[in-house]
């Protein structure tokens, strides 16, 4: 039986049941240990161009953040080199490399 981890949503003007989001599934054992774990996307048919370009990038960065775990994951049982990036460090990333400037009053200094 596979027990849903996280569900992440995209919310953007999309109408909902295209609203692109990623789902972690984990199947556990009989002592409740975890498995494996599966990325599902949805919807399955994305068409990269009918999004918003800043969602479609964000969804595939955290897409392939998900993925990279989950390798991890399946092929060691633990994800060691997965460094989570914090709010400043992706406020850099996203100002630097895809040049979007994140207003300083966006409610995100944590």
């Amino acid at each position: 039986m596979n027990e849903k981890l996280v569900k992440i949503v995209f919310q953007d003007e999309t109408a909902k049941d295209k609203q692109l989001n990623i789902i972690v599934e984990a199947t556990r054992d009989e002592k409740g240990k975890i498995t494996s774990l599966e990325v599902i996307m949805a919807p399955t048919d994305v068409d990269a161009f009918t999004y918003n370009p800043f969602v479609i990038r964000m969804y595939y960065d955290v897409l392939n953040t998900i993925v990279k775990a989950k390798m991890e994951y399946d092929n060691n049982g633990k994800y060691p080199d997965l460094h989570i990036l914090t709010t400043a460090e992706y406020k850099e990333y996203v100002t630097k490399v895809l040049g979007i400037k994140i207003p300083e009053d966006d409610n995100s200094k944590n």
